[in-house]
């Protein structure tokens, strides 16, 4: 609400009284001095700026309004002409901003109005000067009072006017339009305006600054905390501290669960220390306090309970927060958060009672601690060996067959926990690793485990049983046990006597032909399963051993009553008995303890009896119908064969045809798995040397097929003839190409970069494919991260080599992409910079290495001259040319190198490629050397415009070297036309100028959007990896500073003077820099002219 003012009446009259008016109130402010006296004290200390509000109020009480406006927007104006980094400035905005508010009343004050219509109705080409506006206007909301209100059409103007400096080119001022605009947010409304611009500029600003402020002013409820955790993933190390730290206030008991789990889990594995000190020191300690100190509690705050999955990362997460915060903790108060028994008979145990799973895992990680560091603090927490056998053998027997899914998996992983405990243990007892031996044959023969159990459990054993063939036979009597594999002889079928007795006894003669003629059929079965097992035929063994389950339960059912009536009159020791039938959970769990047993380090070979269980159960149970079963079946399988070697191409054989039989994704990614571990243990000439023989014994034209590759058949016959016509490298780089599945593909992505980096592979089309799917910006994450992994072994290795065979393949591939395809979103000069700068000659490298770059320049004129109409093409790499470090020393390839750049020369090319060329050839010669290989400070985008700036420049010299008759051109001519490129350059270089320079560029009132740019690291940046990690190496090779605005604003007035002195001399030097190379323009100029003639006279002499 302004104050009421009277309308003036359009006469002479009163214009004349309103110019003497005016005149006098002019007078009066030139000669008012109480203000200036006021704005000149106030700017030394704060503590005055209370009796200076109340004499000010005095002064605009004895003057006109409009007098006292002018004069007060005057003095706002003065200060705000200052630097930022000002103190007295800054004094005085904030005595102005306090004084605007000081006045009281239901309505809003005129001083407040005119006031907020003069700050949002300026605009500056100044980015000073928009700083200094967007500031005050924060100052003035921020010195209004907690419960205070402003009328809508302020807020309104307020936000159109800073809705338009979130996009200024100038990150200090987008800064100070989100602090001002913090006070308009409503964070309960997801629709809110303001929310929705901070959570733009959250993502997708590209200074860290101004994602700092967002995180710092956005309201924090269930919306707007998922938008600020994503900053966590942020790719500057101060963002990611900022976001730990203004998190750390908020409630641990407000997130969720996943959320608690989420800060811990990147906050302790970040790769900065500063952000993992902010985590263990601050955050940490202030969820410690949330719980009242109790550790236990806070680790089941983050309990994740509902799949093995989350229960696996709470306990990984968990276990590394337990570690961090033991460090920080007295040893007492440690212990006292277990609740042990001081007497019974577990004594030093948890109750079975209270036993939780978070008491499980607290009381394993204060083991693993004390056992780290203080060995003598464990006897307080642990019992002896043989009580602790006892207790964890009673906790099994507690487990219940009526367990729900979440019970059983809840008892699972507290078992988990006490085996891990098991682990920690001390082996001098002797009575207590006779006791741990057998508990561990008991647990693992009549209880139900989880993998995980077992794997813990085997791993107990290498320091129970540090002998390889005594602990191999103590597992394999384990499996023979449970499988009943030794008690085929004492089966009540194969015991011909006992047959004979019961059927003579009895009466039925159909019974009598029924069991004999099953007993037959049992026998027949028997035989068959031997033979198909010796022939490898793993399906037909697994069909006849289901068909033989089904008649042997028949057999028993039918002579069942005749046993029953024999048994009675014997005693129960001499009773026989019915083979015991084996259920699918003991074969799963005997194929996991076959397949842990092996794959431990310190197995070095396998025995007779080791190698013989593959024979007798491993392979057949290859092709069963459980998913499950088959799948360890075949882990266990690859890992036999990794040992023992003539296993290797029959269980390749295997892998191969279950991967075209099946057509399950667990089943297809655990066999491209072993696959190539194969591949990679004995390389690929191991396995396709009978391809290769099975082709050469009979001569012939192969016949086209119409079947499908991808599909794949059941049938035998056609997966063997596929396997033998195609090779598994083709038919993995094929499923590359075509396979939608994230776990297939990173399968096969891991397996080729193990053989290209082992030396496995040399292929020139896999590579290819690897460098295009690691630039695809639709390539997942998890598959980006591998392929990012390996590029840089791949340089640590020194095999660059393979990057230069490939480059022309990804860049045709790319060029040739159809406009829907994800590879059209490619660059192909980000790949060629990639690959130039990953093969640049190193100076440690040896000097008797062929240079690489002589090899590219070599491919590049070779490729222009065979694509001369491709002008896309000879533009990039004619671009690319100047930036590669050829240093030619045999004469016979600069020659060569020079006759390609003539005929290109000689060429119907672009001028700018043409010239490129011609430089390049100079270059070869020593005449001319490229000032700068390429701009580090700028985007690929202004790095092109420049190009475009410079080609446009050459293109009108030499049209017009063209229209006059081709004369040499003049300095003038020259020099006109330098400024257009000069002007783009310096926008180019203005990136790492103070933000005051870049705005002078600027034709217009309203700044530029600012450019979106990637911001994350991980999940949430799915389309531009490898610009983050372009941008993070640069940031790690040339340690500069997350964001260089703070280092300007540091400096002092006197410092910038100096600098403008400095600037002024780099001035001079440049422009005598500038005379030279211009001088070299005009010598290449004259060149390129005399060479444009020759080839007139030439074409001339020719047509005559």
């Amino acid at each position: 609400m302004g104050r009421k003012r009277k309308v003036p009446i359009p006469s002479e009259e009163k214009e004349n009284e309103e110019d003497e008016q005016l005149t006098d109130a002019l007078e009066n402010i030139v000669d008012n001095g109480p203000i200036r006296v006021i704005m000149s004290k106030i700017q030394l200390n704060e503590t005055c700026h209370n009796k200076y509000i109340k004499e000010l109020s005095q002064v605009y009480t004895r003057m006109d309004h409009d007098g006292f406006i002018y004069t007060f927007v005057k003095m706002i104006k003065t200060a705000m002409g200052a630097d930022e980094t000002n103190e007295y400035a800054n004094m005085t905005l904030m005595f102005c901003a306090k004084f605007i508010t000081s006045f009281e009343g239901e309505e809003t004050h005129p001083v407040m109005v005119d006031v907020f219509r003069w700050l949002l109705t300026t605009i500056s080409y100044n980015p000073n000067i928009r700083f200094r506006l967007c500031q005050f206007v924060n100052l003035i909301l921020n010195a209004l009072g907690q419960e205070a209100t402003l009328d809508d059409p302020i807020c309104d103007s307020i936000m159109e006017y800073m809705i338009g400096r979130c996009v200024d080119v100038s990150p200090n001022v987008r800064v100070q339009a989100i602090l001002a605009m913090q006070r308009l947010q409503v964070p309960d409304n997801p629709d809110d305006a303001v929310l929705r611009i901070y959570q733009y500029h959250l993502c997708s600003d590209p200074s860290p600054r101004v994602r700092q402020t967002v995180i710092t002013c956005m309201g924090r409820n269930y919306h707007t905390i998922p938008y600020i955790l994503d900053r966590l993933s942020d790719i500057d190390e101060k963002v990611r501290r900022h976001t730990y730290l203004h998190m750390s206030s908020y409630p641990v008991r407000s997130y969720k669960v996943s959320q608690r789990l989420t800060l811990l889990e990147q906050g302790l594995n970040d790769r900065s220390d500063c952000v993992r000190k902010v985590v263990t020191n601050i955050m940490l300690q202030q969820w410690i306090e949330s719980y009242q100190k109790n550790l236990v509690a806070l680790i089941e705050a983050l309990k994740l309970d509902s799949t093995p999955a989350e229960i696996d990362r709470f306990r990984k997460i968990s276990r590394q927060a337990l570690k961090d915060i033991f460090k920080r903790q007295e040893n007492a108060d440690l212990v006292s958060y277990l609740v042990l028994e001081t007497e019974g008979n577990f004594y030093r145990c948890v109750p079975h009672e209270k036993l939780t799973m978070e008491m499980a895992l607290y009381w394993q990680c204060l083991v693993e601690y004390f056992q780290a560091d203080m060995v003598e603090e464990l006897d307080l927490i642990l019992p002896e060996l043989s009580i602790f056998c006892a207790y964890v053998e009673t906790y099994c027997q507690m487990q219940k067959d009526e367990m729900d899914k979440f019970e059983l998996m809840e008892f699972q992983y507290k078992l988990l926990s006490l085996v891990e405990i098991l682990y920690s243990f001390d082996l001098g007892d002797e009575i207590g690793r006779g006791n741990l031996q057998k508990l561990l044959a008991k647990l693992v023969t009549n209880f139900n485990l989880n993998e995980k159990v077992i794997e813990v459990m085997i791993r107990c054993s290498e320091n129970l049983l540090t002998d390889q063939n005594a602990r191999h036979q103590f597992f394999l009597d384990i499996i023979h046990d449970i499988c009943g594999l030794n008690g085929k002889q004492q089966d009540l079928v194969h015991d011909r006597h006992l047959i004979s007795e019961l059927l003579a006894n009895s009466t039925d003669a159909q019974l009598n032909l029924k069991l004999s003629s099953l007993k037959v059929k049992i026998l027949d079965l028997e035989e068959q399963e031997m033979n198909f097992a010796q022939q490898k035929d793993s399906v037909r063994v697994q069909q006849i051993v289901e068909e033989k389950n089904m008649a042997t339960e028949e057999f028993t059912i039918l002579l069942q009553p005749l046993l029953e009536r024999y048994n009675g009159a014997l005693s129960a020791s001499a009773q026989p008995q019915f083979s015991k039938v084996v259920k699918s959970e003991c074969i799963l769990r005997s194929l996991q303890i076959a397949f842990h047993m092996v794959v431990s380090k310190r197995v070095t070979s396998l025995g007779h009896a080791t190698c013989r269980l593959y024979h007798d159960f491993i392979f057949r149970h290859i092709a069963s119908n459980q998913i499950s079963i088959r799948d360890w079946a075949l882990k266990c399988a690859a890992a036999f064969s990794m040992h023992y070697e003539p296993l290797a191409k029959d269980v390749f054989s295997e892998l191969y045809s279950q991967f075209f039989r099946n057509h399950n994704i667990r089943i297809w990614e655990t066999a491209i798995t072993c696959i190539f571990e194969l591949l990679d243990i004995y390389g690929v000439e191991n396995f396709v040397v009978q391809d290769e023989q099975s082709k050469s014994k009979k001569a012939g034209r192969q016949l086209y097929t119409t079947l499908e590759f991808v599909d794949g058949s059941e049938d035998e016959q056609l997966s063997t003839g596929l396997g033998q016509g195609v090779g598994v490298i083709y038919m993995m780089s094929h499923f590359l190409d075509t396979c939608e599945d994230a776990c297939i593909v990173s399968a096969i992505v891991n397996g080729f970069c193990r053989l290209i980096l082992h030396g496995q592979i040399d292929n020139r089309d896999i590579m290819e494919k690897l460098l295009s799917r690691y630039f695809n910006p639709s390539t997942e994450p998890e598959i980006n991260q591998i392929l990012g992994i390996f590029l840089e072994n791949l340089i640590q290795s020194r095999k660059q080599a393979m990057l230069q065979v490939c480059i022309m393949a990804t860049i045709n591939s790319i060029l040739s992409a159809p406009y829907d395809s994800p590879l059209h979103d490619i660059r192909p000069d980000t790949i060629t910079r990639f690959i130039i700068d990953a093969t640049r000659p190193d100076s440690g490298a040896n000097k008797n290495e062929e240079n690489i770059h002589n090899q590219l320049a070599l491919t590049f004129l070779n490729e222009m001259v065979s694509n001369a109409n491709n002008k896309e093409l000879c533009k990039l790499l004619a671009k690319e040319l100047l930036t590669l470090e050829v240093n030619v020393q045999k004469e016979q390839l600069k020659n060569e190198m020079k006759e390609l750049a003539d005929k290109l020369i000689q060429s119907k090319l672009d001028p700018h490629t043409t010239k490129k060329i011609i430089d390049f050839k100079d270059m070869l010669d020593g005449v001319f050397n490229p000032t700068s290989k390429r701009p580090t400070g700028c985007l690929d985008s202004d790095y092109d415009e420049e190009e475009e700036a410079e080609a446009g420049t050459f293109g009108t010299e030499h049209s017009r070297d063209q229209e006059q008759g081709m004369q040499p051109s003049s300095t003038d001519n020259v020099t006109t036309n330098k400024p257009t490129g000069i002007q783009e350059k310096a926008e180019c270089i203005g990136a790492n100028k103070p933000n005051d320079e870049d705005s002078i560029l600027i034709a217009d009132g309203d700044p530029s959007v600012c450019t979106d740019t990637p911001t994350t690291f991980g999940s949430d940046n799915n389309t531009s990896h490898r610009f983050l990690r372009k941008s993070l190496n640069a940031s790690r090779n040339n340690s500069i500073e997350s964001y260089p605005e703070t280092i300007h604003e540091i400096q002092r007035p006197n410092k910038i003077r100096i600098e403008a002195r400095i600037d002024s001399d780099k001035k001079a030097n440049s422009a005598a820099g500038n005379s030279a190379q211009s001088n070299v323009r005009i010598t290449r100029s004259l060149r390129l002219a005399q060479r444009n003639q020759k080839i007139q006279v030439q074409n001339a002499k020719q047509a005559i």
